[in-house]
């Protein structure tokens, strides 16, 4: 969580920018797959928000049984919806657009940005 973003911000503090282009790019494309990677876990909490409500009145068994027929349903939707996310987020999918749009969303838009910068630096010395 909160470690990940801190370890995101050093990193990103440490891109040493008089170095070579090729050593800027490695580092960037680090912090992008650190985003990607610390992303994916985040997806794993999704099925925990779905319980955020219960309470003691819900349990043991003050309710309707379709209450928690629909609770069970409801989280195990969610769990499979996390599943997905997580088999899904990585670095080979980078291309896909709902993948592309919520790295860019942790952070990922900046970095994005910055290899464009340093990829037309590269072009333009190879001329």
């Amino acid at each position: 969580g909160l470690s990940d973003y801190i370890r995101h911000l050093v990193m990103a503090n440490e891109v040493d920018f008089s170095g070579s282009v090729v050593a800027i790019q490695q580092q960037l494309a680090k912090i992008r797959l650190s985003i990607l990677y610390h992303s994916r876990i985040m997806f794993l909490q999704i099925p925990f928000y779905t319980t955020i409500y219960l309470s003691d009145f819900w349990f043991p068994g003050k309710v309707n049984w379709i209450y928690i027929v629909f609770q069970i349903l409801f989280t195990g939707a969610f769990t499979g919806l996390a599943v997905w996310f997580y088999i899904n987020h990585k670095p080979e999918n980078l291309h896909k657009k709902w993948l592309k749009s919520m790295v860019n969303g942790s952070g990922g838009k900046y970095i994005e940005k910055a290899l464009a910068f340093y990829n037309e630096l590269e072009t333009f010395k190879q001329e």
